[in-house]
């Protein structure tokens, strides 16, 4: 196979964003659009399930096209291919489709959405975290509205990290709340989480429903022809890009694949 490879810093920042390959993505996976978010991975908004975050370097969707243990070798819309070496991608994810039937009272369940009434949350997507890939995520509760929660048996919105009350104005009282909140589920249908124990929360889907994702580290060794990938490339060299964050979009769940 002839692999061209651009050594420019450009070109490796450069893996032009692919419209069709985000369109077949926002199909299998139910995001959309690119906009903010507080963790470094996802984020939500009324409508859909979107990335990255602003503050991070911005990154590029491609497709596999060949992978091995120690290699892959991604190819943009344009037809450009860059090689990737496996000791390059300083963080590698992987996304699998899931279900809310999957849960269990040890996963980690990270949502974000709409802030409602009596701990509710309005939201058309979770993502679930097993065994190593926990140690991605943590228990807590974030609010849109310039403040962090306190974990408490009130979680009262005016309160603060300093438990101090906070005066907004009238236009900010109207502002939907954003909220990100990671806790272990403690009942499937509809989906309640517990954040460390105190904080009880309601996921309400949209009217579409609401996709579940689990996320697990990743390495080539799961990758197939085909596959999705987001790129965020540091740098190249001769031999390759090297990748701050790669994360792997699979279309079976994981107990389906085949290795």
């Amino acid at each position: 196979m002839k692999i061209r490879v651009n050594v420019g810093v450009s070109a490796a920042l450069g893996l032009m964003i692919a419209a069709g390959l985000a369109y077949r993505a926002q199909a299998q996976f139910g995001f959309g659009i690119i906009a903010p978010n507080a963790y470094g991975g996802y984020t939500q908004t009324p409508t859909a399930r979107v990335l990255p975050n602003p503050n991070a370097r911005q990154g590029d969707w491609a497709e596999v096209i060949t992978a091995t243990p120690k290699w892959l070798v991604v190819q943009n819309e344009q037809g450009q291919q860059f090689p990737i070496p496996a000791d390059g991608i300083r963080q590698f994810l992987i996304r699998w489709p899931s279900s809310a039937a999957d849960l269990t009272p040890q996963s980690l369940v990270e949502v974000n959405g709409l802030g409602l009434p009596n701990n509710g949350i309005a939201a058309d997507h979770i993502d679930v975290y097993e065994d190593a890939a926990q140690s991605l995520v943590s228990p807590s509760i974030t609010g849109s509205h310039g403040y962090v929660r306190n974990i408490s048996g009130w979680d009262v919105d005016q309160l603060n990290t300093q438990g101090i009350t906070n005066f907004w104005t009238p236009q900010e009282w109207m502002t939907p709340n954003q909220m990100s909140i990671v806790g272990n589920p403690i009942a499937t249908d509809p989906v309640r989480i517990s954040v460390l124990g105190t904080n009880l929360f309601t996921i309400l889907p949209g009217a579409e429903g609401m996709s579940v994702t689990q996320i697990t580290l990743g390495s080539p060794s799961y990758a197939r022809r085909g596959d999705l990938v987001y790129v965020v490339s540091d740098s190249a060299e001769p031999r390759g890009l090297n990748v701050s964050r790669l994360v792997l979009y699979k279309k079976v769940a994981m107990s389906q694949f085949a290795p």
